[in-house]
């Protein structure tokens, strides 16, 4: 028979694993849109943000389902509905505790990664941008730069 707390752990469980197959979606994506950058494939990047957002999207969706989970957790368990999930954990059984460790674990190490990607396709872009102005600022010193053709530069 199942009670309140293993209910109330239950749901909030599905709701985690939800977001953190979310976030490992996410991750996949960025790693693909990383090596589009590197390949300037703009298609692909185009594509891969499009993704990108549908997985936020969804992601947004689920929050308010995991906030009614976590409070209806708390409620169950007699603590504050502010509490982190480390706060949870210590509060119930050891099964789940080492349950719920585990997945805020994981989605700990998603977050840092998807972190890490980011900045790292963000200097690919900033790279990539800085390109395109030193080139153009070449193009259009060599377009404006005055024409000294058969000029005798001795006597300028």
């Amino acid at each position: 028979m199942s009670t309140p707390v293993s209910l109330a752990c239950s749901r909030l469980q599905r709701v985690l694993q939800q977001h953190l197959l979310l976030a490992r979606r996410l991750l996949r994506l960025s790693q693909e849109q990383n090596l589009a950058l590197v390949a300037n494939e703009v298609a692909s990047i185009t594509r891969l943000e499009i993704e990108q957002r549908n997985v936020l999207v969804q992601q947004e969706a689920l929050e308010p389902e995991r906030e009614l989970a976590t409070q209806e957790l708390a409620k169950v368990l007699g603590i504050n509905t502010h509490s982190t999930l480390t706060d949870f954990v210590k509060h119930l059984p050891m099964a789940e505790q080492r349950l719920f460790t585990q997945l805020r674990r994981e989605l700990l190490k998603a977050q840092e990664d998807l972190k890490r990607l980011k900045e790292q396709n963000l200097r690919l872009l900033q790279s990539a941008i800085d390109f395109i102005q030193f080139s153009m600022e070449s193009i259009t010193r060599t377009v404006f730069k005055p024409n000294r053709y058969g000029t005798n530069l001795a006597t300028m």
